[in-house]
């Protein structure tokens, strides 16, 4: 058994949202907010948990955060590699007031020493673009759902984590992927001791589970247990090995 096959127990129906879009036609982001979904602070281009979840219908939404990756890098991304088997339905611009329509109070606030990392390795160009795939008619349910979707963000993944998920905007997400990448720009861990877990522990959003790359310096955050049940998948730049991490609870052993 592979990732795939153990999250497959989690499959859920496509959302009706997503499922009954039109191009053209104006989108809810309320509804989209209340989607199950993946989240991936310092995610730049890697299409690993889209594949895993989407391949085991466990998820439907993705939410790609990064404060060094452009549109036109992602653009430039979809056109040349994508997404095998779905082409692009649409694409739609988000505005804050979109993603966070109940506003914002931040949990966590960095350094100014934090402050000035940040704004060394961040590009100037902010965005969100929710990006709908539809399945090509060449594929079957096998392959993956008939649609799925990502909300690209060009920005911080700690506060957009705060924004979003911390202060009500959205649930919880289904799962975070953590990578720490030591020389890759980040102004606090993603990981175990970082902001984004202490605004989670703060506001008590947390995901229900992890999909951590262990094999470098990330540290998973305190309180969850590797599942093991839910074999290693490859991912990444370097396409290490990823864990899959829970919360347990009185009903739920590991």
């Amino acid at each position: 058994m592979d990732m795939k096959e153990y999250l497959k127990k989690f499959a859920e129906e496509v959302p009706a949202w997503m499922l009954d879009y039109a191009p053209g036609t104006e989108i809810d982001f309320v509804e989209v907010l209340k989607s199950r979904i993946v989240y991936y602070p310092g995610a730049y281009v890697d299409g690993q948990p889209v594949h895993t979840f989407v391949q085991a219908h466990a998820a439907h939404v993705f939410m790609y955060v990064d404060y060094m990756l452009s549109w036109e890098k992602i653009r430039e991304e979809l056109s040349e590699h994508g997404f095998k088997g779905y082409r692009i339905l649409a694409s739609v611009k988000a505005g804050a007031e979109d993603l966070t329509p109940r506003g914002w109070t931040p949990h966590v606030k960095p350094t100014r020493e934090q402050f000035d990392r940040m704004n060394r390795f961040a590009s100037a160009e902010r965005f969100a673009n929710l990006v709908i795939f539809e399945r090509s008619d060449d594929y079957d349910e096998a392959h993956g759902p008939t649609r799925f979707a990502v909300i690209f963000i060009g920005g911080d993944g700690i506060a957009t984590y705060d924004a979003i998920f911390c202060n009500g905007n959205a649930p919880a997400p289904f799962c975070v992927v953590l990578q720490d990448h030591g020389f890759g720009g980040n102004w606090s861990h993603f990981g175990r001791g970082g902001l984004m877990e202490r605004a989670a522990r703060e506001s008590g959003a947390y995901p229900e589970y992890l999909l951590a790359a262990t094999g470098d310096s990330t540290e998973v955050w305190e309180g969850y247990a590797r599942i093991p049940d839910a074999p290693s998948v490859l991912g990444g730049m370097y396409h290490g090995r990823r864990e899959l991490f829970g919360r347990p609870s009185p009903s739920r052993r590991f």
